[in-house]
């Protein structure tokens, strides 16, 4: 019995690290972005160009020793939070060991692709919904578009 317990490995109780909000913590807006900035070039440095530029394209908002960092996309969230230097490099250079980040997805910020009408039938539509008064000119006329 005594062998049993002692060939059982030892579980610890850890508990996952937790961070709260500390009011106490004021981030200046342009230590911040230095901070970015700089974290960034260290990054293009070592050609991982396509998260510097999710971190550039974020969108940033701190609360005291939180960082709301919103991505456009599920992947973008992924590189970041997978990041094992970020937040241990921008607690060195802002001198704050509880900062800590959040990262959502937000699809506002994701860019409009402009539409390009190619039909004649597209082409109407989006003359209607660029100049309401079209489809009333229609309706006032009773006019029927044909299309050869």
């Amino acid at each position: 019995m005594a062998r049993q317990a002692a060939e059982k490995p030892a579980v610890s109780e850890e508990k996952p690290m937790s961070f709260e909000i500390d009011p106490s913590i004021h981030i200046d807006e342009s230590s911040f972005g230095n901070a970015i900035k700089a974290y960034q070039d260290k990054l293009t440095a070592i050609n991982k160009i396509n998260l510097a530029t999710f971190i550039s394209l974020s969108g940033k908002a701190l609360v005291h020793n939180k960082w709301n960092c919103a991505v456009s996309n599920p992947l973008q969230k992924e590189s970041i939070e997978r990041d094992p230097e970020l937040l241990p490099f921008l607690r060195q250079y802002l001198q704050i060991p509880s900062l800590y980040i959040e990262v959502t997805v937000d699809a506002a910020l994701t860019p409009k692709e402009a539409y390009e009408p190619y039909t004649d039938e597209e082409k109407l539509k989006q003359l209607t919904i660029d100049r309401p008064a079209m489809t009333k000119l229609q309706k006032l006329f009773k006019a029927r578009i044909l299309y050869d």
